[in-house]
């Protein structure tokens, strides 16, 4: 199973259990709970994304713009997240980074989806759109 494929899975699976577990987009909080229905136990902080940089917003066809992304586990910030990049087409050089180039390769818009996951397994998405102009 690829890391996007786990990530996913992950993601529905938070989402369906938000109701119990606390991990929803609500609040972007997971409450790990002890036996005893009424204590909690720990409290955690989702990733959380401060900024982004997207340079070019338009690159033509078969060209690429740089893209990075300041994320950071606030309740541990020395911490290293899994992240993953996707798209529905196009080709990312560092798949795995919050530091890499997205090649475009299809006209249009395309839709752009880094998936953050802390140690505690709770996920976070940040949609980018990224412009494809036709080839010169």
């Amino acid at each position: 199973m690829t890391i996007e494929r786990h990530l996913l899975a992950r993601l529905v699976a938070c989402l369906l259990a938000a109701w119990c577990l606390g991990c929803g987009a609500a609040d972007q909080t997971r409450y790990e709970r002890e036996e005893t229905p009424q204590a909690v136990t720990r409290t955690n902080a989702c990733p959380s994304f401060n900024w982004f940089r997207l340079l070019p917003r338009s690159p033509f066809v078969g060209e690429s713009t740089e893209i990075v992304v300041d994320v950071l586990d606030p309740d541990a910030p020395s911490s290293e997240l899994r992240l993953a990049w996707h798209a529905p087409t196009g080709v990312f050089s560092e798949p795995e980074r919050a530091i890499t180039d997205y090649t475009c390769a299809e006209q249009g818009s395309q839709s752009l989806k880094l998936f953050a996951q802390d140690d505690l397994d709770c996920i976070r998405v940040l949609d980018l759109t990224v412009e494809c102009m036709p080839g010169r």
